[in-house]
């Protein structure tokens, strides 16, 4: 049985996860070019339907519309995927709410780093009341995409902070 609530097949997956580590990629290459806000506009990458296959990324965002983004471009744009991470509605609505909290109450747990696949999503701290105040997205060999700030975004080790809470699954 899958441990994939995307209902993707496994070549979908496979292909899906290699979009997420392309746009991670692109995307620290070009950090430069990318800010951080925790405004309206940081949803641009889903509201504008940019694509890293297009050689197009959000160069406004914040970790959890980022997180959001690259699952969209990997599963909703190419495969038609539901938003299974945020619940925002069939379309991916970049006017739903979009944040850590809700990412972190969907998906499904992974539990054990060795079963971390590309694409799980990592949460952070605790902004109180039991919800995390930070997530980053799994791109294999122990390393998180993480954009949590104006510097960023950075690939970085799993660990570089000391309150990792709860990975989930979409892929």
């Amino acid at each position: 049985m899958s441990d994939r609530v995307s209902g993707l097949s496994d070549a979908h997956a496979a292909h899906s996860r290699k979009i997420i580590v392309q746009a991670a990629k692109i995307m620290v290459r070009h950090k430069d070019e990318i800010h951080y806000s925790q405004k309206a506009n940081r949803q641009v990458g889903v509201r504008a339907r940019m694509s890293i296959l297009d050689g197009h990324f959000p160069k406004t965002c914040d970790c959890s519309s980022t997180a959001w983004w690259m699952l969209w471009d990997a599963m909703g744009r190419n495969y038609h995927v539901n938003d299974i991470v945020c619940r925002t509605g069939p379309n991916w609505d970049p006017n739903g709410v979009v944040y850590t909290g809700t990412q972190y109450q969907h998906g499904k747990q992974v539990v054990h780093d060795e079963n971390l696949k590309i694409g799980d999503l990592i949460f952070y701290g605790d902004q109180g009341g039991g919800i995390p105040e930070h997530v980053a997205v799994y791109v294999g060999g122990g390393k998180v995409f993480s954009h949590g700030s104006e510097g960023g975004p950075y690939i970085l080790d799993l660990d570089y902070r000391d309150d990792r809470r709860m990975s989930r699954r979409f892929i």
